[in-house]
């Protein structure tokens, strides 16, 4: 018996202790049967609190001392702070946790042993009175020690935890609703932005759109201001262990980079990035421990996740892209901290936490935005007669404006038009009365620029007014509000958004469980997203395939790590 894991089969049990292998329950002869803990051995991801640069402003986020909107008094470009204010990170539970559209966890797929023969071959801060803790919970020294070891630092001081019934809870993360006349404002401004872009219709609620997501999605979080842990749960269940897992890594993080610090320092559009860096950590660690749960263990927290899951269901009429705000750290971060620890282990997600990515695009591809590039300068939108700013400008970035143009194009032809990305610059403002946006994007180049425009062309062709202007290496595009009575965006199955975060998925996969770095992973996505073509993208989310279906992936797979290779990816 331990406080530390001591190597291979050994298992952690409901004490916080772990105990050799022949001491298991399912001990036989052959051995334990439950996945080994380690670097490679890494499980679901977990989507959930976060935000994008260019439409990350467009969430009720209470601030200290200031407007609730921002310091403005209306919408500004930057993250939702969520349901702790600006010194918390709030961890969701797992797949399907917004309850709308059956999304599974891509890794579901095993990717990983798909292609590995072929590889061979070839949250307002919370009432709840806190402070910092002079001593360990014992029922946590388990957690704190496996954490401890996967992560590469050791805690400075001890945590406090504290563990909440789901009524405290809600009530904790929940954040108000605007109350003065410039929360108001700001709100109206946010929702009349979101509906030029074509993103929602109607009169949406932002404040309540935002409780319906922590509520229902929202398990734990750690709050900087007050060192402390929050759980939702007071037994200690394999899920609130997990949970504790991804919650006490902040804990650590924050000991060693103070998040506080690092959050403030992040310019508009940076704090995307250093979201994804947060929480892509986090759940690394979660799921390392996950994958040493005892094979009992593992079984009860799938149960208690399905049970959580189940009562999601009241999250379903809220607008998809809060929804996807809320969860691009968690589907792309965990990505990018393995592509990181691919390349230099654990001291190469220290040093990104010193030289922060500054970009959601570095997120969704470290190769092609590596840490020290920075985005191209854009000057503001140019304004004619009679339009008047509304808030400062600010980047866009390119995951955002894919989303966008993917809300009507769908996955393929919006990821297509936003490869060569370079920067951008947006601002809010009004013309004669309409409340528009205006967002102008540098690319690489005059081709890139020029299938910019062409998507750009085809989307507006849905949004009333829309209009889009190439100028050699630049596209302006330009929309303004159509009014709540105008008819809401198309459904696409699957949505763009969740094909990109199945695509990130199986690179993880491919990174994780077969030692490549991410250009191949991201070679082999690419080609098997080709492969089942867009009538195939279900597949990819589906939570059970057919041996048909199966067999055609594997072969898809196999197929795109040969063709990968001749062209020579490594």
């Amino acid at each position: 018996m331990s406080d530390v894991w001591q190597g291979p089969g050994y298992w952690l049990a409901s004490d916080g202790k772990w105990y050799a292998p022949d001491l298991h329950p399912d001990w036989s002869k052959a051995g334990p049967h439950m996945p080994e803990p380690g670097p490679t051995d890494w499980r679901d991801q977990a989507p959930g609190r976060g935000a994008w640069e260019g439409l990350s402003h467009l969430s009720y986020s209470p601030q200290k001392a200031e407007s609730s909107w921002g310091a403005h008094g209306a919408a500004t470009l930057q993250p939702p702070s969520g349901p702790s204010g600006t010194g918390a990170d709030a961890f969701a539970m797992g797949p399907n946790s917004s309850g709308r559209r059956g999304r599974i966890n891509p890794r579901a797929l095993r990717w990983g042993s798909v292609v590995a023969v072929a590889l061979i071959v070839g949250v307002a801060l919370l009432t709840t009175v806190s402070g910092p803790s002079t001593k360990w919970d014992p029922r946590v020294l388990g957690i704190v020690r496996f954490d401890e070891q996967h992560r590469g630092l050791t805690f400075k001081q001890p945590v406090k935890v504290e563990f909440l019934g789901s009524a405290q809870f809600n009530k904790e993360v929940s954040v108000p609703q605007p109350t003065s006349k410039a929360d108001r404002a700001a709100e109206s401004l946010a929702v009349r932005e979101l509906r030029a872009l074509g993103l929602v219709h109607g009169n949406v609620n932002l404040a309540a759109s935002e409780n319906t997501l922590n509520q229902s999605d929202v398990v734990g979080l750690y709050v900087d201001s007050k060192k402390t842990v929050f759980v939702r749960g007071t037994a200690l269940t394999p899920y609130v262990r997990v949970t504790l897992a991804h919650e006490l890594t902040h804990a650590l993080q924050d000991q060693y980079f103070d998040l506080t610090k690092l959050r403030s320092g992040a310019q508009d559009g940076d704090d995307t990035a250093v979201t994804a860096l947060i929480e892509g950590d986090a759940v690394r660690d979660q799921n390392l421990y996950e994958a040493s749960l005892s094979t009992a263990d593992q079984q009860t927290y799938q149960k208690e996740q399905d049970q959580l899951q189940g009562g999601a269901g009241q999250s379903a009429n809220v607008p998809e892209i809060l929804s996807d705000m809320q969860e691009f750290p968690y589907a792309f971060g965990p990505t990018y901290v393995d592509a990181l620890v691919a390349k230099g282990g654990t001291a190469a997600i220290d040093r990104a936490f010193r030289d922060p990515p500054v970009s959601e695009a570095q997120i969704a591809d470290p190769d092609e935005y590596p840490i020290g590039w920075k985005p191209a300068h854009v000057a503001t939108p140019a304004l004619g007669a009679g339009e008047r700013r509304l808030d400062k400008p600010s980047p866009f970035g390119q995951v955002s404006l894919f989303e966008v143009l993917g809300s009507r194009l769908g996955y393929d032809q919006a990821w297509t038009a936003v490869q060569g990305w370079q920067g951008d610059n947006s601002v809010p403002y009004n013309d004669h009365g309409r409340t528009c946006v205006a967002i102008d994007v540098a690319m690489v180049g005059t081709t890139p620029a020029a299938n910019l425009a062409d998507a750009v062309h085809a989307w507006a062709q849905s949004i009333p007014g829309a209009t889009v202007v190439q100028d050699g290496k630049a596209v302006d595009m330009r929309a303004c509000d159509p009014g709540a009575r105008a008819p809401g965006p198309p459904t696409i199955t699957p949505s763009a958004f969740d094909v990109l975060s199945a695509r990130s998925g199986i690179i993880d996969d491919l990174m994780t469980g077969n030692k490549v770095d991410f250009a191949m992973g991201k070679c082999i996505a690419d080609k098997v997203l080709v492969g089942v073509g867009p009538s195939g993208y279900g597949d990819l989310l589906a939570s059970n395939l057919s041996a048909t279906q199966e067999a055609q992936l594997q072969q898809l797979g196999a197929e795109a790590v040969g063709s990968c290779q001749a062209e020579g990816v490594t």
